[in-house]
Protein backbone atom coordinates (compact mmCIF):
# COMPACT_ATOMS: atom_id res chain seq x y z
CA UNK A 1 0.00 0.00 0.00
CA UNK A 2 2.60 2.33 0.80
CA UNK A 3 4.55 1.51 -2.33
CA UNK A 4 1.30 2.18 -4.21
CA UNK A 5 1.10 5.54 -2.51
CA UNK A 6 4.73 6.79 -3.45
CA UNK A 7 4.35 5.67 -7.15
CA UNK A 8 1.00 7.68 -7.40
CA UNK A 9 2.63 10.49 -6.04
CA UNK A 10 5.62 10.19 -8.08
CA UNK A 11 3.88 9.72 -11.34
CA UNK A 12 1.78 13.06 -10.06
CA UNK A 13 5.21 15.13 -9.82
CA UNK A 14 6.87 13.72 -12.91
CA UNK A 15 3.74 14.67 -14.76
CA UNK A 16 3.48 17.93 -13.27
CA UNK A 17 7.24 18.28 -14.46
CA UNK A 18 6.56 16.94 -17.67
CA UNK A 19 3.61 19.51 -18.20
CA UNK A 20 5.68 22.49 -17.13
CA UNK A 21 8.35 21.57 -19.33
CA UNK A 22 5.77 21.23 -22.62
CA UNK A 23 4.48 24.66 -21.26
CA UNK A 24 7.90 26.20 -21.62
CA UNK A 25 8.97 24.70 -25.05
CA UNK A 26 6.17 25.70 -26.42
CA UNK A 27 6.91 29.08 -25.22
CA UNK A 28 9.86 29.24 -26.50
CA UNK A 29 9.05 28.15 -30.07
CA UNK A 30 6.46 30.54 -30.46
CA UNK A 31 8.67 33.16 -28.90
CA UNK A 32 11.57 32.33 -30.94
CA UNK A 33 9.18 32.35 -34.36
CA UNK A 34 7.43 35.61 -33.57
CA UNK A 35 11.16 37.30 -32.65
CA UNK A 36 12.49 35.50 -36.21
CA UNK A 37 9.64 37.17 -38.22
CA UNK A 38 9.96 40.13 -36.39
CA UNK A 39 13.11 40.58 -37.41
CA UNK A 40 12.86 39.45 -41.20
CA UNK A 41 9.82 42.13 -41.92
CA UNK A 42 11.31 44.82 -40.04
CA UNK A 43 14.80 44.26 -42.26
CA UNK A 44 12.56 44.02 -45.08
CA UNK A 45 10.66 46.96 -44.11
CA UNK A 46 13.50 49.20 -43.47
CA UNK A 47 14.57 48.96 -47.12
CA UNK A 48 11.25 49.26 -48.36
CA UNK A 49 10.39 52.49 -46.76
CA UNK A 50 13.97 53.50 -47.98
CA UNK A 51 13.31 52.89 -51.37
CA UNK A 52 9.77 54.22 -51.09
CA UNK A 53 10.80 57.29 -49.84
CA UNK A 54 13.78 57.85 -52.63
CA UNK A 55 10.93 57.99 -55.34
CA UNK A 56 11.42 60.58 -57.40
CA UNK A 57 15.30 61.80 -56.39
CA UNK A 58 17.03 63.75 -58.93
CA UNK A 59 14.20 62.93 -61.09
CA UNK A 60 12.15 65.29 -63.40
CA UNK A 61 9.11 66.27 -62.14
CA UNK A 62 6.05 64.57 -63.06
CA UNK A 63 7.69 61.40 -65.11
CA UNK A 64 9.39 60.36 -68.45
CA UNK A 65 7.21 59.63 -71.12
CA UNK A 66 8.35 56.58 -72.29
CA UNK A 67 7.91 54.51 -76.38
CA UNK A 68 4.93 53.16 -77.41
CA UNK A 69 4.43 51.46 -80.37
CA UNK A 70 3.65 47.93 -81.28
CA UNK A 71 5.11 46.45 -77.45
CA UNK A 72 4.21 48.63 -74.10
CA UNK A 73 7.62 49.27 -72.40
CA UNK A 74 7.72 47.11 -69.41
CA UNK A 75 9.48 46.45 -65.73
CA UNK A 76 9.43 43.55 -63.43
CA UNK A 77 11.97 41.33 -66.15
CA UNK A 78 14.96 40.35 -66.09
CA UNK A 79 18.15 39.80 -68.95
CA UNK A 80 16.77 36.09 -69.49
CA UNK A 81 13.27 37.46 -70.21
CA UNK A 82 12.08 35.91 -67.43
CA UNK A 83 8.84 38.23 -66.08
CA UNK A 84 8.25 37.85 -62.31
CA UNK A 85 5.05 40.10 -62.29
CA UNK A 86 2.09 40.02 -62.68
CA UNK A 87 1.60 36.16 -61.80
CA UNK A 88 -1.93 35.92 -62.63
CA UNK A 89 -4.25 37.00 -65.68
CA UNK A 90 -3.80 37.37 -69.38
CA UNK A 91 -0.64 39.53 -68.95
CA UNK A 92 0.55 36.56 -66.93
CA UNK A 93 4.66 36.18 -66.89
CA UNK A 94 4.90 39.63 -69.34
CA UNK A 95 5.98 42.02 -66.85
CA UNK A 96 4.07 45.01 -65.63
CA UNK A 97 3.85 47.78 -68.49
CA UNK A 98 4.20 51.38 -67.88
CA UNK A 99 0.92 53.39 -67.02
CA UNK A 100 -1.06 54.92 -69.52
CA UNK A 101 -3.88 57.45 -69.42
CA UNK A 102 -5.81 58.16 -71.79
CA UNK A 103 -4.64 61.52 -73.97
CA UNK A 104 -6.40 62.41 -77.30
CA UNK A 105 -5.00 61.63 -79.40
CA UNK A 106 -2.84 59.28 -78.41
CA UNK A 107 -2.32 57.02 -75.40
CA UNK A 108 1.08 57.86 -73.93
CA UNK A 109 2.71 55.58 -71.95
CA UNK A 110 4.69 57.06 -68.77
CA UNK A 111 7.18 55.72 -66.13
CA UNK A 112 6.02 57.80 -63.16
CA UNK A 113 8.25 57.35 -59.96
CA UNK A 114 5.56 55.45 -58.06
CA UNK A 115 3.77 53.19 -59.85
CA UNK A 116 0.89 51.61 -57.48
CA UNK A 117 0.16 47.65 -58.72
CA UNK A 118 -3.26 46.82 -56.80
CA UNK A 119 -4.07 43.43 -56.97
CA UNK A 120 -1.47 42.77 -59.82
CA UNK A 121 0.62 40.12 -56.90
CA UNK A 122 -0.44 36.35 -56.70
CA UNK A 123 -2.94 34.86 -54.34
CA UNK A 124 -1.15 33.08 -51.24
CA UNK A 125 -4.46 31.49 -49.70
CA UNK A 126 -7.53 29.93 -50.87
CA UNK A 127 -10.32 32.96 -50.85
CA UNK A 128 -7.97 35.81 -50.14
CA UNK A 129 -7.83 38.54 -52.75
CA UNK A 130 -4.57 38.94 -54.73
CA UNK A 131 -1.42 40.82 -53.10
CA UNK A 132 -0.12 43.83 -54.33
CA UNK A 133 2.84 45.08 -55.90
CA UNK A 134 4.28 48.30 -55.95
CA UNK A 135 7.25 49.74 -57.99
CA UNK A 136 9.56 53.32 -57.51
CA UNK A 137 12.37 55.18 -59.41
CA UNK A 138 14.93 57.00 -58.40
CA UNK A 139 18.47 57.96 -59.83
CA UNK A 140 21.93 56.59 -58.41
CA UNK A 141 23.52 58.38 -56.22
CA UNK A 142 26.87 56.56 -55.95
CA UNK A 143 27.55 56.15 -59.49
CA UNK A 144 28.83 60.13 -61.10
CA UNK A 145 27.77 59.21 -64.60
CA UNK A 146 26.84 62.93 -65.16
CA UNK A 147 30.33 64.16 -65.29
CA UNK A 148 30.74 62.51 -68.82
CA UNK A 149 29.81 64.40 -71.93
CA UNK A 150 27.36 62.36 -74.07
CA UNK A 151 27.41 61.70 -77.98
CA UNK A 152 24.84 60.04 -79.67
CA UNK A 153 25.87 58.14 -82.42
CA UNK A 154 22.84 57.94 -84.04
CA UNK A 155 19.03 56.28 -83.06
CA UNK A 156 18.97 53.14 -82.20
CA UNK A 157 22.67 52.18 -81.94
CA UNK A 158 24.89 53.83 -79.26
CA UNK A 159 26.80 56.87 -77.35
CA UNK A 160 29.66 58.16 -76.91
CA UNK A 161 30.79 59.14 -73.02
CA UNK A 162 33.82 61.33 -72.98
CA UNK A 163 35.06 62.67 -69.60
CA UNK A 164 35.67 65.72 -68.50
CA UNK A 165 38.99 67.52 -68.57
CA UNK A 166 41.69 66.91 -66.19
CA UNK A 167 42.65 67.27 -63.16
CA UNK A 168 38.85 65.56 -62.86
CA UNK A 169 38.81 62.19 -62.31
CA UNK A 170 35.52 60.92 -62.41
CA UNK A 171 34.57 56.92 -61.79
CA UNK A 172 35.31 54.78 -65.01
CA UNK A 173 32.13 53.79 -67.41
CA UNK A 174 33.42 50.47 -67.17
CA UNK A 175 33.64 50.28 -63.53
CA UNK A 176 33.63 46.30 -62.61
CA UNK A 177 32.07 47.45 -58.94
CA UNK A 178 29.55 50.59 -59.90
CA UNK A 179 29.92 50.71 -63.76
CA UNK A 180 27.40 50.32 -66.23
CA UNK A 181 26.80 46.93 -67.51
CA UNK A 182 24.24 45.18 -69.51
CA UNK A 183 20.86 45.90 -68.49
CA UNK A 184 21.28 48.90 -66.98
CA UNK A 185 18.54 52.31 -67.50
CA UNK A 186 19.95 55.01 -68.22
CA UNK A 187 18.06 58.87 -67.67
CA UNK A 188 19.22 60.89 -70.75
CA UNK A 189 18.11 65.03 -70.14
CA UNK A 190 19.03 67.80 -72.17
CA UNK A 191 17.42 70.96 -74.22
CA UNK A 192 15.18 68.90 -75.56
CA UNK A 193 13.73 66.88 -72.53
CA UNK A 194 13.97 63.21 -70.79
CA UNK A 195 14.29 59.98 -72.35
CA UNK A 196 14.68 56.24 -70.79
CA UNK A 197 17.25 54.04 -72.46
CA UNK A 198 18.67 50.29 -71.50
CA UNK A 199 22.39 49.56 -71.88
CA UNK A 200 22.53 46.36 -74.51
CA UNK A 201 25.97 45.27 -74.10
CA UNK A 202 28.82 46.02 -71.74
CA UNK A 203 30.91 48.89 -72.35
CA UNK A 204 33.58 49.39 -74.64
CA UNK A 205 36.57 51.67 -73.98
CA UNK A 206 38.69 53.35 -77.01
CA UNK A 207 41.27 55.74 -75.19
CA UNK A 208 39.60 58.37 -72.80
CA UNK A 209 36.09 57.51 -74.12
CA UNK A 210 33.30 54.65 -73.57
CA UNK A 211 31.05 53.47 -76.16
CA UNK A 212 27.71 52.12 -74.57
CA UNK A 213 25.05 50.57 -76.78
CA UNK A 214 21.41 51.42 -76.71
CA UNK A 215 20.27 48.41 -79.53
CA UNK A 216 16.50 47.94 -80.68
CA UNK A 217 14.91 44.79 -78.87
CA UNK A 218 16.18 45.36 -75.05
CA UNK A 219 14.50 43.76 -72.39
CA UNK A 220 12.47 46.39 -71.01
CA UNK A 221 11.58 47.49 -74.48
CA UNK A 222 12.82 51.12 -73.93
CA UNK A 223 14.64 51.47 -76.88
CA UNK A 224 11.88 51.70 -79.53
CA UNK A 225 13.87 53.77 -81.76
CA UNK A 226 11.49 54.00 -84.54
CA UNK A 227 8.70 55.87 -82.25
CA UNK A 228 8.08 59.39 -82.90
CA UNK A 229 8.61 60.29 -78.94
CA UNK A 230 9.19 59.43 -75.79
CA UNK A 231 12.61 57.42 -76.83
CA UNK A 232 16.68 58.58 -77.25
CA UNK A 233 15.97 59.91 -81.29
CA UNK A 234 13.29 62.61 -80.34
CA UNK A 235 16.40 64.48 -78.13
CA UNK A 236 18.48 63.69 -80.34
CA UNK A 237 18.97 67.19 -81.23
CA UNK A 238 19.65 68.68 -78.44
CA UNK A 239 22.30 70.46 -76.23
CA UNK A 240 24.13 69.30 -73.04
CA UNK A 241 23.10 66.02 -72.64
CA UNK A 242 23.87 64.48 -69.00
CA UNK A 243 23.11 60.79 -68.15
CA UNK A 244 22.14 59.49 -65.26
CA UNK A 245 21.77 55.57 -64.04
CA UNK A 246 18.35 54.51 -62.12
CA UNK A 247 17.00 52.32 -60.11
CA UNK A 248 13.35 51.19 -61.21
CA UNK A 249 12.56 48.42 -58.41
CA UNK A 250 9.45 46.31 -57.76
CA UNK A 251 8.53 44.80 -54.68
CA UNK A 252 6.11 41.95 -55.00
CA UNK A 253 5.19 38.57 -53.40
CA UNK A 254 6.33 35.15 -54.95
CA UNK A 255 4.78 32.22 -54.22
CA UNK A 256 6.65 28.45 -54.68
CA UNK A 257 6.86 24.91 -53.55
CA UNK A 258 9.48 24.28 -51.10
CA UNK A 259 11.75 21.14 -50.95
CA UNK A 260 9.32 19.30 -48.32
CA UNK A 261 6.43 19.51 -51.26
CA UNK A 262 4.84 22.74 -48.88
CA UNK A 263 3.31 25.76 -50.96
CA UNK A 264 4.90 28.87 -49.52
CA UNK A 265 5.37 32.45 -49.86
CA UNK A 266 8.16 35.35 -49.90
CA UNK A 267 8.47 39.13 -49.99
CA UNK A 268 10.64 39.55 -53.15
CA UNK A 269 12.76 42.67 -54.06
CA UNK A 270 13.78 42.94 -58.36
CA UNK A 271 15.98 46.18 -59.90
CA UNK A 272 16.07 47.00 -63.36
CA UNK A 273 16.36 43.93 -65.19
CA UNK A 274 18.37 41.76 -62.22
CA UNK A 275 17.26 38.86 -60.82
CA UNK A 276 14.59 38.75 -58.14
CA UNK A 277 15.94 38.49 -54.80
CA UNK A 278 13.91 37.07 -52.14
CA UNK A 279 13.79 39.75 -48.57
CA UNK A 280 11.83 37.76 -46.69
CA UNK A 281 10.48 34.49 -46.07
CA UNK A 282 6.91 33.29 -45.40
CA UNK A 283 5.65 36.76 -46.29
CA UNK A 284 1.73 35.80 -47.33
CA UNK A 285 0.44 39.19 -48.05
CA UNK A 286 1.52 42.82 -49.19
CA UNK A 287 -0.97 45.52 -49.48
CA UNK A 288 -0.31 49.31 -50.27
CA UNK A 289 -2.88 52.45 -50.46
CA UNK A 290 -1.71 55.80 -51.35
CA UNK A 291 -2.85 59.21 -50.12
CA UNK A 292 -2.60 61.58 -53.60
CA UNK A 293 -3.91 64.63 -54.86
CA UNK A 294 -6.91 64.53 -56.67
CA UNK A 295 -7.61 66.92 -59.80
CA UNK A 296 -9.66 69.53 -58.31
CA UNK A 297 -6.87 69.86 -55.43
CA UNK A 298 -8.34 68.15 -52.57
CA UNK A 299 -5.80 65.34 -50.81
CA UNK A 300 -7.66 62.22 -50.90
CA UNK A 301 -6.16 59.56 -48.68
CA UNK A 302 -6.12 55.70 -48.60
CA UNK A 303 -6.78 55.39 -51.75
CA UNK A 304 -6.29 51.25 -52.94
CA UNK A 305 -5.69 52.26 -56.65
CA UNK A 306 -3.93 55.49 -55.98
CA UNK A 307 -7.11 56.94 -57.82
CA UNK A 308 -6.90 55.37 -60.90
CA UNK A 309 -10.51 54.34 -60.89
CA UNK A 310 -11.93 58.23 -59.47
CA UNK A 311 -13.30 60.13 -62.33
CA UNK A 312 -11.25 62.22 -63.95
CA UNK A 313 -8.26 59.26 -62.70
CA UNK A 314 -5.56 60.86 -60.79
CA UNK A 315 -2.33 60.65 -62.19
CA UNK A 316 0.50 58.46 -60.19
CA UNK A 317 2.97 61.80 -60.07
CA UNK A 318 0.08 62.98 -57.80
CA UNK A 319 0.93 60.16 -54.84
CA UNK A 320 2.39 62.11 -51.84
CA UNK A 321 2.28 59.02 -49.37
CA UNK A 322 2.45 56.13 -49.48
CA UNK A 323 0.54 53.42 -46.77
CA UNK A 324 1.83 50.15 -45.97
CA UNK A 325 -1.44 48.34 -44.74
CA UNK A 326 -0.06 45.06 -44.63
CA UNK A 327 3.20 43.12 -44.46
CA UNK A 328 2.34 40.11 -42.69
CA UNK A 329 4.44 36.71 -42.57
CA UNK A 330 3.43 33.10 -40.94
CA UNK A 331 5.31 30.98 -39.00
CA UNK A 332 7.04 27.77 -41.15
CA UNK A 333 6.19 25.17 -38.69
CA UNK A 334 2.65 25.27 -37.12
CA UNK A 335 2.87 25.18 -33.21
CA UNK A 336 1.06 23.66 -30.44
CA UNK A 337 -1.58 26.58 -30.86
CA UNK A 338 -1.71 26.72 -34.65
CA UNK A 339 0.50 28.97 -36.69
CA UNK A 340 2.12 32.11 -35.59
CA UNK A 341 1.27 35.63 -37.55
CA UNK A 342 2.74 39.02 -37.65
CA UNK A 343 1.94 42.20 -39.43
CA UNK A 344 3.50 45.73 -40.04
CA UNK A 345 1.90 48.95 -40.96
CA UNK A 346 3.33 51.80 -41.50
CA UNK A 347 3.32 55.17 -43.49
CA UNK A 348 6.12 56.51 -45.72
CA UNK A 349 6.01 59.79 -47.47
CA UNK A 350 7.64 60.00 -50.84
CA UNK A 351 9.56 63.13 -50.28
CA UNK A 352 11.07 64.06 -53.77
CA UNK A 353 7.32 63.70 -54.81
CA UNK A 354 5.25 65.39 -51.82
CA UNK A 355 5.60 69.18 -52.25
CA UNK A 356 2.58 70.80 -53.90
CA UNK A 357 2.09 74.27 -54.87
CA UNK A 358 -1.04 75.58 -53.76
CA UNK A 359 -0.12 79.38 -54.99
CA UNK A 360 0.20 78.42 -58.41
CA UNK A 361 -2.93 80.09 -61.10
CA UNK A 362 -5.18 78.25 -61.88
Amino acid sequence: MELLIAMSLGLLVVGAGVSIFKQGTDVTTITSQRAQMQLDLRAAEDLMKRDISLAGANMPTGGIPVPNIGKVPRFGCDLTGACYVPATGPSANQGLPFPSFPTAPVTPTTAYWVMPGPKQGPVTAPGQPPTDTITVIYADSTFQLNQYSVTFNGPGTAATFAPPAPPATPQAVDDPVVGLKRGDVIMFQNTKGSALAEVTDNPTVAGTSYTVPFADGDILRLNQSSAASGNVPAILAGKNTQATRIWIITYYIDTFTDAGGQATSRLMRQVNTQPAVPLADNVVNLKFSYDAYAPDGALQAELPDAGAGNSPPIIPNQIQKVNLEALTARSPIRGPQGYQGLNLQTQISVRNMSFRDRYAAP
